[in-house]
């Protein structure tokens, strides 16, 4: 399926993260024709992984294509949608973790202005997960949110982030 990138778990072969074209960033239907973890790019002790994207045809006549680098976590935080509507329902998902850990969902900023909100905080279940659903609240009509998620450590001393997930309402 274009335009989007699908990352599984080894280990329990459950979906992880959902990578979706974004046009607003250059990422438009084009991009998911193919993806593959390449190492650890950034030195962090993660695998990162390079998605492509088709880029039409060059003013040659021949095929161009775009490469992109997604330097990845451990675990992977995803709401459901970018943008939501008033009374929309949100549903937030931490993946990746080990079970029982404490698992950690926060809003980390608004419209760009930081700060640190938990929204959910509970071990994460059987599958290393943690779930947050609500409905979007008419008075976030304009807002940008960032979110982000964190949980322990398998070896329970420290605590793994994810990326900023960033959610728009209109």
């Amino acid at each position: 399926m274009l335009g989007v990138e699908l990352i599984y778990s080894g280990r329990t072969g459950r979906l992880l993260y959902e990578f979706r074209s974004r046009p607003e960033i250059g990422l438009d239907d084009l991009f998911g024709v193919s993806g593959t973890p390449i190492g650890d790019v950034t030195g962090d002790g993660v695998p990162d992984l390079v998605i492509g994207a088709n880029g039409g045809f060059s003013s040659t006549g021949g095929l161009e294509g775009r490469a992109y680098l997604f330097a990845c976590r451990p675990i992977f935080l995803q709401g459901d949608q970018v943008e939501y509507q008033q009374n929309d329902p949100i549903t937030l998902e931490l993946r990746g973790g080990s079970p029982g850990a404490l698992g950690l969902i926060a809003v980390v900023a608004i419209d760009g202005a930081p700060l640190f909100a938990p929204v959910a905080l509970a071990p994460l279940d059987a599958n290393g997960e943690l779930a947050y659903s609500d409905v979007a609240d008419p008075s976030l009509s304009g807002m940008t949110i960032e979110l982000q998620g964190f949980c322990q450590k398998p070896t329970l001393r420290g605590a793994l982030s994810t990326v900023v997930e960033t959610i728009r309402f209109q």
